[in-house]
């Protein structure tokens, strides 16, 4: 924002005002302890126009979300943090930019969320207190014990990550 106030005006303005708007979705999310994952998404596409302003573009998005996903309760931010990292340690990388994929399968009993995305591993490690992937290895034992898992890996010159949720049935939302 603070780049497009001497240069763009009005975009530094429609940039406050998505601001605001992911800001309060957040909080709205952050008071229930599970919400819909087509409301999670929702709000992560909230914080993508953010993103779409700042990398134009060099940031591509693609969504491969099944229907039957969308109805699977989550822990609120589960995908904003992964999609962050994606985009601090990948795309921001990259002067070309890339494509970030975030998927969606519901399974029998689970729910698997994927973030994957292109890095450079030449590039030096990252500024930051890396805090998205640690706090969401933190929050999910607390919420599902040992029934959900977090993997990260890096094949080449992409990076995934993968959460899996145990879903039972009467928990999907309708």
């Amino acid at each position: 924002i603070s780049s497009l106030i001497t240069t763009d005006a009005r975009g530094a303005r429609q940039m406050c005002v998505q601001l605001g708007d992911f800001l309060r979705a957040s909080l709205r999310l952050g008071t229930r302890s599970t919400v819909a994952l087509s409301e999670e998404l929702e709000a992560l596409e909230l914080y993508l126009l953010l993103e779409r302003t700042r990398f134009g573009g060099r940031l591509a998005i693609e969504l491969e979300i099944d229907d039957p996903s969308r109805g699977c309760p989550v822990p609120p931010l589960v995908l904003q943090p992964l999609v962050e990292n994606a985009l601090k340690h990948g795309i921001s990388n990259l002067l070309e930019g890339g494509t970030v994929r975030i998927g969606a399968r519901r399974l029998p009993g689970r729910l698997r969320l994927e973030v994957v995305n292109p890095f450079d591993p030449q590039a030096a490690a990252g500024r930051g207190s890396g805090m998205g992937l640690s706090t969401l290895r933190q929050r999910l034992p607390r919420r599902y014990g040992q029934a959900a898992r977090l993997r990260t890996g890096a094949d080449g010159a992409t990076f995934s990550v993968e959460v899996t949720l145990p879903i039972q049935e009467q928990e999907q939302s309708r």
